[in-house]
């Protein structure tokens, strides 16, 4: 579920956050907020990112986010960062995910090869074709996807884009 997605919270029993007021009268909307959730909204901060990071995945460099495993919670939070206002959370968010192998990291990146922002649909084809980052994935991606990847190799309208998405077609190619 994204972040405040129409729920409302009332204080008290769990962790809350104001989100933006509604209506003329100012009223606001509380939306209950994990931990983790908290977490991802701090990806946003440079000086934050590293214990974030760790507190997410259990690790900053390569090597160690090779060998994550992410709990429900995290995967559910990162998830929820990829459809974040804020492109930096949605681009953090996915590279956190680009190291999971679990089904459900993969699919919830698919919607970003759509994204606005070069940057963050530059990531999305690296988090779908990139073996390396997580080595227990069978690196299987739906046809779909795989046209949609072709799609953009050939007509993003950002170089690098088109670019890393032949790049990842060829890696595709070879691993099938």
């Amino acid at each position: 579920m994204p972040f405040g997605a129409g729920v409302i919270w009332h204080p008290g029993s769990e962790s809350h956050r104001e989100l933006p007021g509604v209506g003329s009268g100012g009223f606001h909307r509380l939306a209950p907020v994990t931990p983790e959730q908290e977490l991802v909204e701090r990806l946003a901060s440079k000086r934050d990112r590293v214990e974030v990071m760790r507190s997410l995945v259990g690790g900053v460099k390569a090597t160690e986010l090779r060998s994550v495993h992410l709990t429900d919670a995290a995967l559910d939070a990162l998830s929820g960062g990829l459809e974040h206002s804020n492109p930096q959370i949605r681009w953090w968010s996915i590279q956190l995910l680009d190291h999971c192998a679990d089904l459900r990291a993969i699919e919830a990146i698919v919607p970003l090869l759509d994204d606005p922002v070069a940057r963050v649909r530059r990531n999305a084809v690296h988090a779908l074709s990139c073996a390396a980052c997580k080595p227990d994935w069978s690196g299987h991606l739906a046809d779909g996807v795989i046209a949609r990847i072709a799609l953009m190799a050939e007509a993003d309208p950002n170089t690098k884009v088109r670019t890393d998405a032949a790049l990842a077609l060829s890696c595709h190619t070879k691993s099938s």
